[in-house]
């Protein structure tokens, strides 16, 4: 079973990158380490936009990741925002 599965974000994510170092072609994979980056409290924007435009140049017909792309902004945004209201 997958770490991420387990609800081990951290360790999915790095799971992740090991196969990548293997085979840094494989674009669901970058897509999977934006995913579980996502699920984390303290989510790296940059790190995970990044995964995601890795996922779109390598596979431009990955349906996810440019769906995902548009979410990651404004939900950081959102997370921000609340206190302030």
């Amino acid at each position: 079973m997958l770490r991420v599965d387990m609800g081990e974000y951290e360790a999915g994510v790095a799971q992740y990158e090991r196969a990548l170092a293997a085979d840094p072609k494989l674009a669901v994979v970058h897509y999977l380490v934006a995913d579980a980056m996502l699920k984390q409290p303290a989510a790296d924007a940059a790190r995970i936009n990044e995964s995601l435009r890795r996922a779109i140049e390598l596979d431009p017909a990955f349906t996810p990741a440019p769906q995902a792309c548009h979410c990651v902004q404004p939900a950081k945004q959102v997370r921000r925002g609340r206190g302030r209201t």
